[in-house]
């Protein structure tokens, strides 16, 4: 036998070496398909399983995406609406809100315009007191020399002196202190009191005659 492959020429030598590997080849995949050809399919199977049931998990969370965006347009449109609701309810509270501001304005601008018509009707009558004629001149040109800024203190000389007849000095100052309270329009006018000084008006100044 030793004599048999030590004679091959060298072409010999590689047809047999060739035939060989050609044989263990074909065995080993022979070899392979028995020992692992089972397996193989398996593991196909599982794979195939496998992504079955990742499509299956993938192709659920798309549709909870998709309902959750669904659900989420619809929320969405409804706090629109009802922040629209609620910005229209705003203006129209800011309107009303506006309106009475402007409508309590303009009555307290009534209101005070009404008070000074009565108190200048007032401050005439004292004024027609301090400037009567029945009076010594002198004594007038003293009175005329009184700072008229308020009329508290011609008011005060005058009842000090007699001219202010006694039934009236409480009325005058009546009158007086209440339009000191108000004359720079900080507090709040009340209806009563715009009547009050017209009452005083009525009995202080006998000519005057109130629109209202």
């Amino acid at each position: 036998m030793e004599n048999y492959w030590t004679s091959l020429t060298e072409a010999q030598a590689s047809l047999l070496s060739t035939l060989v590997i050609v044989l263990a080849g074909g065995l080993g995949v022979l070899l392979s398909a028995v020992l692992f050809g089972g397996r193989v399919k398996n593991l196909e199977d599982a794979l195939a399983k496998t992504e079955g049931e990742l499509a299956k998990v993938l192709q659920s969370s798309s549709d909870r995406v998709d309902a959750f965006n669904a659900q989420l347009t619809e929320k969405l449109a409804t706090v629109d609406e009802q922040f629209s609701a609620t910005l229209d309810a705003l203006g129209q509270l800011r309107n009303g809100v506006a309106s009475l501001q402007d409508e309590a304005e303009k009555n307290a601008d009534s209101l005070r315009d009404q008070l000074s018509a009565h108190w200048y009707a007032i401050a005439s009558s004292l004024e027609e007191i301090a400037s009567n004629p029945k009076i010594h001149g002198r004594t007038r040109a003293r009175y005329s020399k009184i700072p008229r800024r308020t009329l508290n203190e011609l008011h005060g000389t005058l009842l000090a002196e007699g001219q202010i007849p006694a039934d009236k000095a409480s009325e005058f100052k009546s009158a007086l202190d209440l339009w000191s309270w108000h004359r720079n329009g900080k507090p709040t006018l009340t209806q009563q009191e715009v009547d009050r000084m017209k009452e005083w008006a009525i009995r202080l100044a006998p000519n005057y005659r109130p629109v209202t």
